[in-house]
């Protein structure tokens, strides 16, 4: 059985928030500037289908239970996680 720190998982979750932010940027766009409706109805649906509960659900479940903790502030662009942003007895295993 592999076994993944908390750090290393939120670092992966945070990475993985930050590209599907900027897919769905990518996303709308292309939907914005479709020729046709048939383009528009297209990129609308996928997106649609990228955006949908049962595929973000897991991300919420996991960023609450990983990340969260009274007064946690925003984590900015670009930064990784270090092991004492993480929940009082959640940092690397021992």
């Amino acid at each position: 059985m592999v076994v993944v720190s908390l750090l290393v998982m939120a670092n992966y979750l945070i990475q993985d928030h930050r590209f599907l932010d900027r897919f769905l940027i990518l996303l709308g766009a292309a939907l914005a500037s479709a020729d046709t409706i048939e383009a528009r109805l297209r990129f609308g649906r996928f997106i649609g289908m990228v955006s949908a509960e049962e595929n973000t659900i897991s991300f919420g479940r996991s960023k609450r239970s990983a990340l969260a903790r009274p007064g946690a502030q925003p984590i900015p662009a670009r930064r990784s996680l270090t092991a004492s942003q993480l929940p009082a007895g959640l940092g690397e295993p021992t």
